[in-house]
């Protein structure tokens, strides 16, 4: 997660390939396979990491809530979940 968003500093040399592109397409539809799987959840779609770690967390004062893309930061790290479950005090990840 160092290197994202620091394309000016980091070039990707491998935007061109397309094993890693059909792998890429692959993720996208388990992700869309999985808000089937956990339906009427809240997809984060916020433009920026910290907006989209803000709207997770206004996110997560509900009691119950899914959410899709959930964003989670700590320090300089940064992670996105698949599909993040609240029910009371229990939290479920899924990837």
């Amino acid at each position: 997660m160092f290197y994202t968003k620091k394309e000016a500093t980091y070039a990707d040399t491998k935007k061109a390939d397309l094993f890693l592109q059909a792998l890429a397409d692959g993720g996208f539809q388990v992700g869309e396979l999985a808000k089937l799987m956990y339906p009427r959840g809240v997809e984060v779609e916020d433009q920026t990491f910290s907006d989209q770690i803000a709207h997770t967390l206004r996110l997560l004062e509900q009691e119950n809530v899914t959410i899709y893309e959930a964003a989670i930061g700590h320090d300089n790290l940064f992670a996105r979940v698949d599909v993040l479950r609240k029910t009371g005090n229990f939290i479920e990840l899924i990837e």
